[in-house]
C-alpha cells in the first residue's frame, strides 16, 4: 500500500519536470545542430531503456507477458516502421564542410506527450488505461529508434560519399 501510494506519487511529480524536459528538448532540436553519429546511438539506447524503466515500474498494468510480449512488440514494430519513415523528414546536409542536421520536432513532441500521459495514467487511472498509456510508449521507443536509426544510415551514407 505504501509503495503503491509512493509509486503514484512519483508518477505525477515527474509529469511536469518531463514537460520541462520536452519543452527544453524542443528548444534544442528545433535549430541547426552539427550531425554526430552519437547522438543518434545515445537515441537508440535510451528510448527501449526508459520505456523498460516504465514497464518494471508499471508491471501492474500487465495483464500477462504473452499479451504484452505479442501486442508490444507489434505496436513497437509498427512504431519502428513510422520512425524509418519520419526520419526522412530530418533534413540533413553540409554546411561549412560540416554535416547538419536540422530536426522536425512533431516526433519529440509525440514522444514527450505519450511519456507524460503514461506518467499521470499510472498515477491516477485503472491497469486498463495505464496498459494504453505504455501501448503509446511502445509506439513512440519504436519510432524512437526507427528515426535515429534512418539518421545514422543517411549520416554513413554522406560520410562514405563525402570521404
Amino acid at each position: 500500500m505504501i509503495l503503491d501510494f509512493l509509486g503514484r506519487a512519483l508518477s505525477l511529480l515527474s509529469v511536469p519536470l518531463t514537460l520541462v524536459m520536452i519543452f527544453s528538448m524542443i528548444r534544442m532540436v528545433k535549430k541547426e545542430q552539427r550531425a554526430r553519429m552519437r547522438t543518434n546511438i545515445i537515441g537508440i539506447i535510451m528510448a527501449p531503456m526508459t520505456l523498460l524503466i516504465n514497464v518494471i515500474f508499471l508491471n501492474r498494468a500487465m495483464p500477462g507477458f504473452l499479451s504484452v510480449f505479442f501486442v508490444g512488440g507489434f505496436v513497437a514494430v509498427f512504431g519502428l516502421g513510422f520512425g524509418l519513415a519520419w526520419g526522412q523528414t530530418a533534413k540533413l546536409y553540409e554546411k561549412d564542410e560540416q554535416l547538419v542536421v536540422k530536426r522536425s520536432i512533431a516526433h519529440l513532441v509525440f514522444w514527450g506527450f505519450s511519456y507524460a500521459i503514461t506518467q499521470l495514467l499510472a498515477a491516477v487511472a485503472t491497469t486498463g488505461f495505464v496498459a494504453g498509456g505504455l501501448a503509446t510508449m511502445l509506439f513512440s521507443a519504436g519510432s524512437t529508434v526507427g528515426t535515429n536509426v534512418n539518421m545514422l544510415v543517411r549520416y554513413q551514407k554522406l560520410k562514405t560519399r563525402e570521404g
